[in-house]
């Protein structure tokens, strides 16, 4: 759930379309390869699972950066008997990410094309309520990322691509970029996180018009930043991964299995110590999607093994 995968078992081979695999239960990363070509799963494999995903290269081209192997410590648990996090040391290989996250228009489309549109609950609700958008204001909502997805539905998304969810280690990699010093160095503006000095009101941060006026286009130039260019790498929305929270203590309201997301979202203030921005942690329970959450997706260099 956090990288740190182990040795490679092969598990069968494919003979033609239409063959499966039996996976054993547990957690970790499936790969599934033609040639060059590759899809990986991460997940919590139990009896009766099915899996759904096309194979292709290792990206390229400018839409995508390239993180070279690293280790990277992380929180993976909430101990709250003593009121700490715990953390631990995952080596991570080599992977890319994409620049952007995910759009609006982009997350429909593709569900839209494999005929399996179904808006998320809240996502629905703030379609409805922007139904009398003018055409530009729609097309603004479309450039926007997408939220509450989710993490199943990202995942669908990001695997029929391809590509997967990256882990917290791979998100931390990627936006620190080997040099934590830019976050302190960045423009207040230009980490798009709208608040200099308190968090928007709860009342305020579902609002379809706020998240218009508030949010940026998620390739919007202005937000570019990082040693890896990413577009808003720490602002305009907080980030999914595929990582879950391990074990919790006792009487802990986070369990152990919910979501790791990170990063703020448009509506948070901006710390004054820049580099908490970096370390900024959520949870989320799975199967559960959150207005303020969206996601980019990633794919290893190379297939495991």
């Amino acid at each position: 759930g956090f990288g740190d995968v182990g040795e490679v078992e092969e598990l069968g081979r494919y003979g033609r379309a239409g063959d499966t695999v039996q996976v054993p239960e547990g957690r970790g990363r499936l790969t599934a390869a033609v040639g060059d070509r590759w899809v990986s799963f991460d997940r919590a494999f139990v009896p009766g699972i099915t899996l759904d995903g096309v194979c292709t290269p290792a990206p390229s081209g400018d839409a995508w950066a390239h993180v070279p192997a690293a280790q990277t410590e992380v929180i993976v648990g909430i101990d709250m008997v003593v009121g700490k996090a715990r953390r631990r040391t995952i080596p991570v290989p080599a992977f890319g990410v994409e620049r952007v996250t995910v759009s609006h228009a982009r997350f429909r489309s593709a569900l839209e094309a494999a005929g399996e549109w179904t808006a998320p609950p809240l996502e629905q609700n703030l379609l409805t309520a922007t139904s009398e958008l003018s055409l530009e204001e729609r097309a603004t909502w479309d450039r926007r990322p997408v939220t509450y997805v989710q993490l199943s539905d990202a995942q669908r998304y990001a695997e029929r691509s391809g590509l997967r969810v990256p882990t917290t280690a791979e998100w931390q990699l990627a936006v620190e970029g080997g040099d934590v010093r830019w976050i302190a160095d960045a423009p207040t503006q230009s980490l798009r996180l709208g608040r200099p000095s308190s968090d928007l009101a709860f009342s305020d941060q579902a609002n379809p018009d706020t998240f218009l006026a508030a949010t940026a286009d998620v390739d919007d130039d202005a937000y570019r930043a990082g040693p890896l260019g990413l577009f808003h790498p720490i602002g305009n929305v907080a980030e999914l991964t595929s990582s879950p929270v391990e074990s919790t203590s006792p009487g802990s309201t986070i369990s152990a299995g919910f979501t790791v997301t990170r990063g703020r979202a448009w509506f948070h203030s901006i710390s004054e110590d820049r580099t908490k921005l970096l370390y900024a942690y959520g949870f989320i329970p799975p199967s559960s999607g959150d207005w303020s959450v969206g996601f980019r997706c990633g794919k290893g260099q190379a297939p495991p093994g």
